[in-house]
């Protein structure tokens, strides 16, 4: 009887389900809680808050929007960490190196980072149905108003007296609403891999929990078990 060399690694495609992942506009301010990581992005431009802290200011860092809402950050936006400010129900911004954003000034449209948090860092976030979000610091500097400012081309991210220039939104990082091919476990297999096995002989091929197994034996034509 005719024998043939079974490579299981060479004709199984194991694909497993992952959970998705995304960045999308948060609407509401009651989607945002502390421990949320978080994107600041121009509305109605492709920017974001980029990880450059400049002398009185943020730079931007070019990002796409996606038509299904989603956002697809640049290599340089700046994830935030949302943590509870020091009064009741506003928000820190939480760099998660040199520490929490904050209104740096009364006289200068700044907007720094400092490792300590205090109310200057503490920020109102009230949001639109559109993705409109007012992002206000609590503190006693009085340029408290985060905005985008397309700065003739050299767009950048501070603080002002009032909403005079762009307005911002925030997107959230979530997880879930469907899946995505990933790497899957290693089926169970009824023979050793690379064993030889006489023709017309029956192999069991179990998937692990949640995966689907395809075999071919032409390099097409899968086949799911």
């Amino acid at each position: 009887m005719k024998k043939f060399l079974l490579s299981i690694f060479a004709v199984l495609f194991a694909f497993a389900g992952v959970q998705a992942q995304s960045w999308t506009l948060v609407t509401s301010a009651s989607d945002l809680k502390a421990g949320d990581k978080v994107v600041i992005v121009a509305k109605d431009d492709n920017y974001a808050m980029s990880t450059t802290q400049k002398s009185s200011n943020r730079g931007a860092s070019i990002v796409t929007k996606n038509a299904d809402g989603t956002l697809k950050l640049g290599s340089t936006t700046q994830e935030l960490t949302l943590e509870s400010g020091k009064l009741s129900g506003t928000f820190a911004f939480y760099t998660g190196t040199s520490g929490y954003l904050y209104a740096a000034s009364s006289t200068g449209n700044q907007l720094k980072t400092k490792t300590t948090l205090d109310n200057n860092g503490s920020w109102s976030i009230t949001i639109a149905s559109n993705g409109t979000a007012t992002v206000k610091a609590q503190g006693s500097n009085s340029r408290k108003v985060m905005q985008y400012n397309p700065n003739n081309g050299s767009p950048l991210f501070a603080c002002y007296s009032s909403e005079s220039q762009k307005a911002i939104c925030i997107y959230k990082y979530t997880e879930g609403g469907g899946t995505v091919a990933g790497k899957a476990e290693l089926p169970n297999v009824s023979v050793a891999n690379n064993s030889t096995i006489e023709v017309g002989s029956e192999i069991t091929i179990t998937p692990a929990a949640d995966n689907s197994v395809y075999y071919t034996i032409n390099g097409a034509n899968r086949v799911v078990i």
